[in-house]
């Protein structure tokens, strides 16, 4: 969900409907003046600034939010109307979401791994409560 709402603010900043303050964060790679011949300019790629501690610096949404930008394909970032955009956003969230399960359901092996897993986790709970209880078999 945080996911979905940074990319909502992200769009909203690109098409001047937020704060200016929100705005002068995000930065388009063909506004960059070292970056315009790059081929990622023609896109609607954005600048990611560098940081120097992963666990707090890649959290802020100046480096989160373009992160996640350009991690979409075209036919998203390219839409016109804030509605277009968040139904489409969300087929494509949905489509990843769909297939990460059809990859684990094509493989039986990490699913019977997983179900074994769960049982001794299940029965070793089973135990520890029997064994507090007082629960003779």
């Amino acid at each position: 969900m945080r996911h979905k709402l940074c990319l909502v603010l992200v769009y909203s900043c690109l098409h001047g409907t937020v704060q200016r303050y929100l705005q002068d964060v995000i930065q388009p790679v063909d506004e960059v003046t070292s970056r315009r011949r790059l081929r990622s300019a023609s896109s609607s790629a954005l600048v990611v600034p560098a940081t120097r501690r992963s666990s707090v610096g890649d959290r802020a949404f100046a480096v989160a939010g373009p992160r996640a930008w350009n991690s979409l394909p075209e036919f998203v970032t390219d839409c016109l109307s804030p509605l277009t955009f968040k139904k489409y956003l969300n087929t494509h969230l949905f489509s990843l979401c769909f297939r990460a399960r059809i990859d684990c359901v094509k493989c039986p092996c990490s699913l019977s791994q997983e179900r074994a897993t769960l049982r001794t986790s299940i029965l070793n709970y089973v135990r520890v409560f029997i064994a507090c209880t007082g629960i003779k078999k």
